[in-house]
């Protein structure tokens, strides 16, 4: 049913839903989403997972209709968007209680990849021993690819992680997170799934 087309081939009809999810008409891009996947457009199935996900613009949040959308991304794609948020959701909502092994699952998948968030992941479960056996050492490395990549999440746990074992350098991380949070607050809209302590 779906076939990995290129978004070009939807006649700008990609850019249609890609422009009211930005002006915040979640129902509008949902639709036009569903209607692409119907046509045959893979990609289309971690969108319409990402908007379920977040909700809002008309759209109520329902990360069990999310896990649905990217599990299909998954598998018709093998996406690393849709390993991605996966490994977040099992990660972060409640819903998935202990399904921490799932979460390192997906998130491992993206280990040779560039997605700060899976690093940020992993670092999650090696330091707090979410599933697997609880490892400071891996949880660092992970947190410092992740702070290669711009995550200021993975700066401010390797500070608090490393307070114990080196204060001098863990000041140093702790003092660029603040500079770095305070002046991306006052810019940014900033992601919070990601962000969990």
């Amino acid at each position: 049913m779906y076939r990995n087309i290129e978004k070009d081939d939807f006649d700008g009809r990609w850019i249609d839903a890609v422009d009211l999810y930005r002006k915040g008409d979640k129902t509008g891009a949902l639709f036009r989403f569903k209607k692409l996947a119907q046509e045959g457009c893979a990609a289309a199935l971690v969108e319409i997972g990402n908007i379920y996900e977040r909700g809002g613009g008309g759209v109520s949040s329902d990360v069990f209709e999310a896990e649905v959308w990217y599990l299909r991304s998954v598998e018709v794609l093998d996406d690393p968007k849709a390993h991605l948020a996966l490994g977040r959701i099992y990660l972060d909502f409640s819903g998935f209680s202990q399904r921490f092994d799932k979460a390192h699952y997906h998130l491992s998948l993206l280990e040779d990849s560039s997605e700060m968030g899976a690093f940020y992941g992993l670092g999650l479960i090696y330091e707090k021993g979410l599933g697997v056996r609880e490892d400071v050492e891996k949880a660092l490395a992970f947190y410092q690819k992740a702070m290669t990549l711009g995550h200021i999440g993975a700066l401010r746990n390797a500070a608090r992680l490393l307070f114990k074992i080196q204060p001098g350098t863990a000041l140093k991380l702790w003092l660029r997170y603040t500079r770095l949070s305070l002046s991306l607050g006052k810019r940014l809209k900033i992601d919070r799934r990601m962000l969990v302590a």
